[in-house]
């Protein structure tokens, strides 16, 4: 028999784990009030498929998890992937204004589109002044990786 109450504990606990209100979730998955979440969280309601999916797409997370039907692995990499509570507070500004986000994308150089801007200085060979250059990250990589000088190539 499905437990009711575990699978509201587990929502409650990734949402608090994501820092996100009851608000917050009703209104990502679907529902009109947080009153709906507390009930689920709770274990008084049973939920449809599709809120299930709903659910676990507003908090990332696994539904299989949030059914009881695995556990979360406990290993090195799910621990990397955790975010301490500053990492989310950056996360959650960053979410929160879009009208930023190409800004914070163009600093860290960030890029979906498979291309990063890259700050290149002045050069004595061809007298063109500092400028930002658009490539490819892995032309990106290769040069970041590239020795400091020719010397080092003979």
């Amino acid at each position: 028999m499905f437990d009711l109450k575990a699978f509201g504990s587990r929502i409650k606990e990734r949402r608090l784990a994501v820092n996100m209100t009851q608000d917050e979730l009703a209104k990502k998955a679907g529902y009109s009030s947080r009153s709906s979440i507390n009930k689920i969280e709770m274990g008084l309601v049973d939920i449809p498929q599709s809120k299930i999916m709903a659910i676990a797409q507003a908090l990332d997370i696994s539904p299989v998890y949030l059914m009881g039907l695995e556990e979360l692995q406990n290993t090195k990499e799910s621990d990397c992937n955790r975010l301490d509570a500053h990492e989310t507070e950056l996360l959650n500004v960053y979410r929160k204004n879009p009208d930023i986000q190409p800004t914070i994308d163009k600093i860290l150089g960030i890029s979906l589109d498979g291309y990063v801007n890259v700050y290149v200085a002045a050069n004595s060979r061809d007298n063109r002044p500092d400028r930002i250059i658009r490539m490819s990250v892995e032309e990106a990589e290769r040069l970041r990786n590239a020795p400091e000088s020719d010397d080092t190539l003979m």
